[in-house]
């Protein structure tokens, strides 16, 4: 399992935990906890450490759990899901999929990310910030034997059904913003993003970005 990870699983319940006690679950020393929580902290975890005590997140954070997530999901929504995976660290989820082309089917297939090291927030390359366990951040694979007539269409669709899905949760305020915004109460919630690689109206490979903001550091929001 990745340290990082392994560390992170540790940590996630918000109290104290013993360095010492760290480095002997983990198997390694007290300096590669160190430099481990440095490098979580740079992926935009508020990390405390207090002597004596050991080293604590500013507050619980919940993990992507496959398992949970495939039991949420109905039975005729996974009927459509080829694969479902958890990055836990991505470039860009939307990029993770499209590497996978043209060697691997991406029809259906489904990747999540606990955080992206560059994500992308639209077609003019904005930076999409995605601090570790800040957001959601998704993509979705899919294959059309007929080039689609309008991406846009293929935006509104998808934020359609997002906006539906965040109210089933509770949201309120919910609404979109011209052309791939998700906004609640006025301010941006989250964005949609889509990339394809094909043949121009032929068959094409098309890859649906999601991002939904959750809880954002204040060291590191900057949209």
């Amino acid at each position: 399992m990745n340290k990082k990870k392994a560390l992170l699983e540790y940590l996630a319940d918000g109290r104290f935990h013993s360095g010492a006690i760290l480095a002997q679950s983990l198997g390694v020393s007290r300096m590669a906890i160190w430099k481990q929580v440095q490098t979580l902290r740079d992926y935009g975890l508020d990390i405390f450490s207090v002597k004596r005590k050991g080293y604590r997140l500013a507050q619980p954070i919940d993990l992507l759990d496959l398992t949970r997530i495939k039991q949420s999901i109905d039975t005729t929504t996974q009927s459509r899901i080829a694969n479902m995976e958890i990055a836990f660290i991505a470039e860009s989820t939307n990029r993770y999929l499209m590497d996978k082309l043209p060697h691997e089917n991406i029809h259906g297939h489904v990747v999540l990310a606990e955080y992206q090291s560059a994500g992308k927030g639209s077609k003019d390359n904005r930076v999409w910030v995605s601090p570790l366990g800040g957001g959601i951040y998704l993509s979705i694979g899919w294959h059309f034997d007929v080039y689609p007539n309008s991406f846009t269409a293929l935006s509104l669709a998808t934020g359609v059904a997002v906006v539906r899905a965040l109210q089933q949760c509770g949201v309120e305020g919910l609404g979109l913003k011209w052309p791939n915004d998700i906004v609640s109460k006025g301010s941006k919630l989250g964005g949609i993003l889509i990339e394809s690689r094909g043949i121009t109206k032929g068959h094409c490979d098309i890859v649906i970005g999601i991002g939904i903001n959750v809880r954002i550091p204040a060291q590191v929001y900057t949209i």
